[in-house]
């Protein structure tokens, strides 16, 4: 299923609110939280998701799944999220 977030909150309101409520529900029970796919999220997607998380746990740990075949890309990917 692939959800269509748009560019902004205010593309798809309810769906970026019940994510956001869901991430950071996530947050408050778990240390960390594993990205599947995270190559083909949108950055601004995860950035916004990652915020929520952080608000919630500021130490949660983050596993992100790359499939890119360049480790360059993934070192960006993971230095911007």
């Amino acid at each position: 299923v692939k959800l269509r977030y748009g560019n902004t909150p205010e593309d798809s309101p309810y769906l970026w609110e019940r994510m956001a409520e869901y991430v950071t529900s996530m947050g408050k029970i778990f240390d960390g939280v594993r990205l599947d796919n995270a190559h083909s999220t949108p950055k601004h997607i995860a950035k916004y998701m990652l915020q929520k998380l952080r608000s919630a746990n500021p130490n949660s740990y983050v596993l992100a799944e790359f499939f890119t075949n360049s480790r360059e890309s993934e070192a960006e990917a993971t230095r911007e999220l």
